[in-house]
């Protein structure tokens, strides 16, 4: 018998993890409004909002002023959709008067 590895994910996994997600979800006969590839960018999206989300108020529990950041051209939307500013960059998000 073969034995069972268990080990923390890592982003390596995210892939599958929400690939297994979904079969979870069909398994259990919740309907699917999607494909698997746009679930899995939802997926990715959404634990990329909980990352910037856990960011952010870790900045504001420790009551920094602000947060900046240098975004690659790719997630230049989705910092901006999380409230960091409208220029080039970097970045800026004020975390004052909050």
């Amino acid at each position: 018998m073969a034995m069972t590895t268990i080990r923390p994910a890592s982003v390596r996994d995210a892939d599958q993890l929400a690939r297994l997600r979904w079969d979870f979800r069909i398994e259990g006969g919740a309907p699917q409004p999607t494909t698997l590839g746009e679930f899995v960018q939802e997926m990715r999206a959404f634990v990329g909002d909980l990352l910037a989300d856990t960011a952010v108020a870790y900045a504001r529990e420790r009551r920094a002023s602000a947060a900046l950041l240098w975004p690659s051209s790719r997630s230049i939307s989705f910092y901006r959709r999380a409230g960091f500013g409208h220029e080039d960059a970097p970045l800026l998000l004020s975390l004052e008067g909050d």
